[in-house]
């Protein structure tokens, strides 16, 4: 029986401007810092991942990533695995102390495993993972900024040929946070939608203020409207008004959601979320919930983002990947016109 068999943990640190500051945490973000791990095996396949703690939102800093890499690599380098995509998975999930190692760390060495072990058997990563043929992907684009931002980006990224816009709002002002759905909707077609992220900033009583005055009409869902989760039940019931939770910040179990009203979507970042088996896992309870999974990014570089478009296409919802238009040419030249992903970009 094939085997992967490890010879090389390589890490090679990277430093990358942004292509336009993205404010994160209060904090304009102009930098992207990480690592990308590459894992060779004895017959000269190679696996790529990437550990990328973002500023302001990961729990853990690139330095103690880093270290814990370091400390992998020590230990790695001579191991076999298998290599079917349920053995692998399942020696990984025995193997990594999930307790004591950082999100982004998992994510990068499951991920160069992953990877390794698709290439061994010619496939994309989504087809080593699911059980037929990848299909096309498709994602929103994401939009911040002032008002005249989200004019500009709106016009562009409609031109562009996006039908779902992603509208970052949370505003202390919140009725410039209503002029910037307004002109959004203004800008983009009539059939488009759009997803509203308020980072959990409002309280009940804002988020209902602020639904109530743009409409529901074209709003596909709001990510976390309010501060208390207890509350995003209330703000359906006031609002009519689908909702979304991320999976990394959720203090409850996800399983403790099913039966909640208004839970339209389950948005999961790997690079927080417990790496592949993390996403997995957080899959099969969305689904299990009846809410939609939308795969989101987290400004990675091609190599995280590439292994983010496959997970996607494990899934039937429209994902999250819009950070590649701050990254430049090699995460967005994957993505193609209108947002989408051809299956032939899954693989590196």
């Amino acid at each position: 029986m094939t085997m992967i068999h490890i010879e090389q943990f390589l890490l090679k640190p990277y430093r990358f401007p942004l292509a336009r500051p993205f404010v994160v945490g209060g904090q304009a973000l102009s930098i992207r810092e990480g690592l990308i791990v590459e894992i060779v095996g004895r017959d000269g396949n190679r696996g790529l991942g990437e550990a990328a703690p973002l500023p302001g939102v990961s729990t853990e800093e690139l330095k103690k990533a880093a270290h814990q890499l370091k400390c992998l690599e020590r230990e790695w380098v001579g191991r076999t695995l298998p290599v079917s995509c349920e053995a692998l998975c399942a020696r990984l999930q025995k193997d990594l102390d999930r307790s004591v190692l950082a999100p982004s760390v998992i994510f990068a060495l499951e991920s160069a495993l992953v990877s390794l072990a698709a290439g061994m058997q010619g496939v994309s990563v989504a087809e080593f993972l699911g059980d037929g043929p990848p299909k096309v992907v498709r994602s929103a684009c994401l939009i911040q900024g002032d008002l005249e931002v989200v004019r500009a980006y709106g016009a562009k990224y409609s031109a562009d040929g996006f039908s779902i816009f992603k509208l970052k709002v949370g505003n202390r002002n919140i009725p410039l946070d209503v002029l910037k759905v307004r002109a959004l909707k203004e800008m983009i077609g009539f059939d488009d939608r759009i997803r509203l992220d308020a980072n959990a900033a409002w309280s009940l009583e804002e988020a209902v203020a602020f639904a109530c005055a743009i409409g529901k009409e074209q709003i596909d869902f709001i990510e976390e409207p309010c501060s208390g989760q207890n509350d995003h039940e209330k703000f359906f019931r006031r609002t009519d008004m689908p909702w979304a939770v991320e999976a990394h910040s959720s203090v409850r179990p996800l399983s403790d959601w099913e039966g909640i009203q208004g839970l339209k979507a389950v948005v999961i970042k790997p690079m927080l979320s417990g790496g592949i088996n993390g996403f997995l896992s957080v899959k099969d309870i969305a689904y299990r919930l009846g809410a939609q999974v939308v795969v989101s990014s987290l400004f990675e570089t091609s190599v995280g983002f590439r292994m983010l478009a496959n997970c996607a296409a494990l899934t039937d919802t429209c994902c999250g990947l819009g950070t590649a238009d701050w990254f430049g040419s090699p995460a967005a030249g994957i993505m193609q016109k209108g947002g989408l992903i051809p299956p032939v970009n899954l693989i590196a």
